[in-house]
């Protein structure tokens, strides 16, 4: 590895550390390497900009009195590399384990025990390692696998009896292998199954059949609920994801939460996220569980320790808070998290989620000042929902009354058809679903246009024509606005 990449590799407040670490008799002991290294150490933290002819001559400010040749300065680049290879190898090494845990060195010295033949420390010590492990209710895969190999080490070692019937390490090696196996399979496919709906990819699904029925015949999901989740999640791509299913399994989620590993509350929590959108694109109610699994990662420090929040996350979470009627929960949102997006989409993102806020508190006349702010338009989905909420906007405003606002209703239906004909990055199914949205508030409007007071025999009418409609985009509000008649 090319020297100026494992400097970058370094904290800074590891520096001294690694200093005392060149300084160590026990390793390679080099005045060279603490020397030259404290010299590159005056390039922080720009080492990108340490080219060949930076390096040579910062080895000769280093070292003026000694004859600079290219082999020197190759050993010296090779030897300094290697010390900060095996440094960073020995911080992890040395790194202790959350509560809970076994470090690295302790797991090197229980195995370093078991070879020595000093099998009474060897079995005090791997007692109390499984029993460390076996104590933490958020046990990962990992910690499954240290338990399997913890375990398989007592087994076969020579001075281990193997006649005692009551010899428990063996089928407890067997069943924490099984449910290391389980979990990281069903992990693997519920990520590749996440890609596939993302991308165009298609993934081999090998022997997925008989690991769902083994973990569901197995018995362990009482022992492991994070089994049971990736299951259940694993089956729900297998099949399709509908309103029954998804409320079951945000319900466990939220239930088991606290016992699941850190790495897997993220993943799943961005697994579901990805799931409900998804049916939320297909109009199914699901709102109230989605907007509860983002407030559930906000509380938790997870939403922007662990993700990029894009200006697209960002309204999809105003938007779902606005339709759960959490104004105030919205506007707090806007007002802590809208500083951690690009700084070029920042207005425009606090903009559409005001619009939003307004649109379902009902506020038209804000709604529409804010929709004219020029600064909305021209970033990618933005462009959509301000067009989209301002022909709702139209809509309710004609619903009230305001005959008015048909011919501008007619008007922005008209542009917007337009402009959802010529997009480009939409699916042939999303197109229709879009125009479908359309044509059916054309139809809405024409009614209302046409009557003073709408009878119940149109309304009827309409409702027969959008329950079968399909695809179509907000069929629940759709309905909504022909009970507004």
């Amino acid at each position: 590895m090319k020297l100026p990449i494992l400097l970058k590799a370094l904290q800074k407040d590891e520096y001294s550390d690694f200093e005392k670490f060149l300084q160590s008799p026990y390793f390679k002991n080099s005045k060279q390497y603490l020397q030259y290294f404290r010299c590159l150490c005056k390039n922080y933290p720009d080492f990108d900009n340490l080219d060949k002819e930076a390096l040579v001559e910062a080895y000769k400010q280093c070292f003026a009195e000694m004859a600079f040749s290219k082999t020197k300065l190759h050993n010296l680049h090779s030897g300094l590399g290697k010390q900060i290879e095996l440094f960073l190898s020995i911080q992890i090494f040395l790194k202790q384990g959350e509560e809970g845990e076994i470090s690295p060195q302790e797991q090197f010295l229980i195995t370093a025990l078991g070879k020595r033949h000093a099998h009474q420390q060897f079995i005090k010590r791997t007692d109390h390692a499984i029993a460390q492990i076996e104590g933490r209710a958020d046990k990962s895969v990992e910690d499954l696998l240290k338990l399997h190999h913890l375990h398989q080490q007592v087994y076969y070692n020579p001075d281990t009896k193997k006649i005692d019937l009551s010899e428990s390490h063996l089928p407890e090696a067997v069943k924490n292998l099984d449910l290391y196996y389980l979990i990281s399979k069903l992990r693997y496919v519920a990520e590749m199954k996440s890609r596939e709906g993302i991308m165009s990819i298609h993934y081999d699904y090998s022997q997925v059949d008989k690991v769902l029925n083994t973990a569901k015949e197995s018995g362990l999901f009482k022992e492991s609920p994070l089994l049971e989740i990736y299951y259940k999640l694993v089956i729900i791509y297998m099949t399709e994801a509908s309103e029954e299913n998804f409320h079951t399994l945000i319900s466990d989620f939220h239930t088991h939460f606290p016992v699941l590993p850190k790495m897997d509350q993220i993943l799943l929590s961005r697994l579901l996220i990805n799931i409900g959108i998804l049916l939320l694109a297909r109009d199914c109610a699901v709102e109230s569980e989605l907007f509860g699994l983002y407030k559930l990662i906000i509380d938790k420090n997870i939403l922007l320790s662990e993700y990029r929040l894009t200006h697209t996350g960002f309204i999809n979470i105003v938007n779902l808070a606005s339709i759960c009627q959490e104004f105030e929960w919205a506007k707090s949102f806007i007002d802590e998290y809208s500083p951690q997006l690009e700084e070029n989409k920042q207005k425009a993102s606090i903009d559409l989620g005001y619009v939003l806020i307004y649109y379902y508190e009902s506020k038209l006349d804000e709604a529409q000042n804010l929709l004219n702010s020029i600064e909305l338009y021209g970033i990618s989905m933005f462009d959509m929902i301000g067009k989209k909420v301002l022909i709702q906007t139209a809509l309710d405003r004609l619903l009230l009354d305001r005959k008015d606002y048909f011919d501008f209703l007619s008007d922005k239906l008209a542009s917007y058809e337009k402009f959802i004909r010529r997009h480009k990055q939409l699916t042939k199914e999303k197109k229709e679903a879009q125009l479908n949205w359309v044509k059916f508030i054309r139809k809405i409007a024409s009614v209302k246009h046409a009557n003073i007071k709408v009878p119940e025999l149109k309304k009827k009418q309409l409702r027969n024509k959008l329950k079968p409609l399909d695809p179509v985009l907000s069929k629940r509000w759709l309905a909504s606005r022909i009970e507004l008649l």
